[in-house]
């Protein structure tokens, strides 16, 4: 499952769904309770807790108008695999660039490693040395990987 800004949010809430096994969340997170802008969708940071599979933020960095909420999210996630991956370029990310800039890539790979079990994709996120790791374009942090 995947959707960027709000369709992030509308990724967060399918992700709850059995046959979804990784999520990877654009420059999004869920708001804090009760204060979603979004008719018809749930935003409520419970739901992190119900999340299965795996899930990656590609968040914008501190300008990105959803680096609070997506940090967040990453902070609260006790029960599955998570990376984020921030590129401090705001709320539009990489996707204008040419084949979508460094954002691309990096979902890209991952995806590559969760839905076709890449090994070099998988080396990218795992490891003391993991190809993201001293990438001067982004900073990566990552839990249960």
């Amino acid at each position: 499952m995947s959707g960027w800004s709000c369709g992030g949010l509308q990724a967060l809430d399918t992700a709850q769904a059995p046959r979804v096994t990784t999520s990877v969340i654009m420059n999004s997170g869920y708001f804090p309770e009760g204060t979603s802008p979004l008719s018809g969708v749930v935003s409520n940071k419970a739901l992190l807790k119900t999340l299965h599979g795996s899930i990656l933020y590609i968040l914008g960095g501190p300008t990105d108008i959803a680096y609070p909420k997506g940090t967040d999210d990453y902070r609260r996630l006790k029960n599955i695999p998570a990376a984020m991956v921030n590129i401090p370029v705001g709320h539009g990310g990489t996707y204008m660039q040419p084949h979508g800039g460094v954002g691309a890539e990096v979902v890209t790979t991952s995806l590559d490693w969760k839905l076709k079990g890449a090994k070099r994709a998988k080396a990218y996120f795992t490891g003391p040395a993991c190809g993201l790791c001293n990438d001067p374009r982004l900073t990566l942090e990552r839990k249960s990987l």
